[in-house]
């Protein structure tokens, strides 16, 4: 409880629309994130939450051509990904030196990245989300063309239509 009159810390609130950043809930699963990727880990700047941590990272372009959106615990109970929303709009993350955050000691931006937080390991980012689409390719063979006449079997395979790089949705 803060006594009367006391100041409290201004809340510092970003938008998330170029970073991912990883929310657990709790140290424990933190932890177990650490153990499981540590060099993708180490090198992100981190802070403390009233119940468990951020880690920030870059988002890259490959997260936007998988389809990786804001959401909770998509892979796991607890553990989160704040960024760029399904709709194209930027999520929020309140960070230090908002009330309840604090930066792990040599873990703040400026301490280990002074040129802009690293980009998310796409390995990383399976590991916490899951993407809403996926690009394939296809080979399509029509049996008639668009004038209702058929397309013969021996014809030119410029006959077929390639698709690449389509986006279908994963029903969820």
């Amino acid at each position: 409880m803060t006594a009367p009159g006391a100041e409290l810390p201004t809340p510092v609130c970003i938008v998330v629309k170029d970073l991912c950043v990883i929310d657990c809930d709790t140290p424990q699963q933190a932890a177990a994130l650490e153990a499981k990727y540590p060099e993708m880990l180490k090198g992100a700047p981190c802070e403390r939450t009233r119940r468990g941590f951020h880690f920030l990272f870059a988002r890259p372009s490959e997260a936007d051509e998988a389809g990786f959106f804001d959401g909770a615990a998509q892979r796991e109970q607890g553990v989160d990904l704040k960024t760029v929303t399904s709709t194209g709009t930027g999520g929020i993350v309140l960070l230090c030196p908002s009330p309840d955050k604090v930066w792990l000691p040599g873990r703040a931006p400026w301490e280990v990245a002074p040129n802009g937080a690293p980009p998310i390991p796409l390995e990383l980012l399976n590991a916490v989300a899951m993407p809403r689409h996926v690009g394939i390719d296809a080979r399509l063979r029509f049996t008639e063309r668009a004038d209702g006449s058929p397309v013969g079997e021996d014809e030119d395979e410029d006959e077929a239509l390639v698709v690449r790089n389509c986006r279908w949705l994963m029903a969820s």
